[in-house]
């Protein structure tokens, strides 16, 4: 990926983790306000709770009953979740 900056050069940006844990794709990812975590949720009716600097799943929350197509984080604190 490529960006414009304000000098009109072009910077280059490279992934900096690959996060593979849902078996279906993505229907919404969130960062809570710090950054150091990050939501996901997915067509396998599933959410995960992310470490952002790691990569390491945290928590898998399963027993969604359809598909999980919105989630937040609690502002400004991020210490509560809702899907």
């Amino acid at each position: 990926v490529q960006k414009i900056d304000h000098k009109h050069k072009y910077q280059k940006y490279y992934p900096f983790k690959v996060l593979r844990a849902h078996v279906l794709p993505l229907t919404n990812c969130v960062f809570n306000k710090s950054g150091n975590r990050m939501l996901t949720g997915s067509y396998d009716r599933t959410c995960k709770v992310w470490d952002t600097s790691t990569g390491q799943e945290l928590h898998s929350l399963e027993d969604h009953k359809n598909v999980v197509y919105s989630l937040a984080f609690n502002n400004p604190y991020g210490d509560r979740i809702i899907t």
